[in-house]
């Protein structure tokens, strides 16, 4: 099994890059504490908090739409370029849940082929946990996300 964690990357951007204050912190998954992108050659760290939040994360059990078109699982952005979308880079991967395991496989990025070879696997428990305290964080919200006053 692996452990699944994370760290929140708070630096600055690439100077030319965007500065909207919602797309800091970054998310950086971590797997057995080596962070993901490093794992997929991917020169992107992680995701926007904020758009890490909004995004499912694991299918519920009568989900009926959790085969569809993404292999076994949901799919889950796990990079992204540092503007907040994964058009210009980034890393996608398929969770899915196997009784008290969580699976990371079907991973692909847009500067390589498809990762055939990595398939990780997480105590369900753990993974929730991670996810839970991932959650609990509080993330500035894009303007067309918030509440009209």
């Amino acid at each position: 099994m692996n452990i699944l964690g994370f760290t929140l990357d708070d630096s600055e951007p690439h100077p030319e890059g965007p500065r909207e204050p919602w797309l800091r912190p970054r998310v950086v998954l971590l797997i057995d504490s080596r962070p993901l992108a490093e794992l997929l050659d991917d020169r992107n760290s992680g995701v926007p908090l904020s758009f890490f939040l909004r995004q499912p994360v694991l299918p519920a059990p009568d989900d009926e739409f959790a085969d569809e078109g993404a292999g076994r699982g949901r799919r889950a952005l796990l990079t992204c370029c540092e503007c907040g979308s994964d058009a210009c880079g980034g890393s996608r991967g398929s969770l899915s849940v196997e009784g008290e395991r969580v699976v990371l496989d079907e991973i692909w990025s847009n500067r390589r082929a498809p990762h055939a070879e990595l398939r990780f696997e997480f105590d369900r428990r753990q993974f929730e946990d991670v996810m839970s305290r991932v959650a609990a964080l509080p993330a500035p919200a894009p303007p067309w996300m918030r509440p009209e006053r």
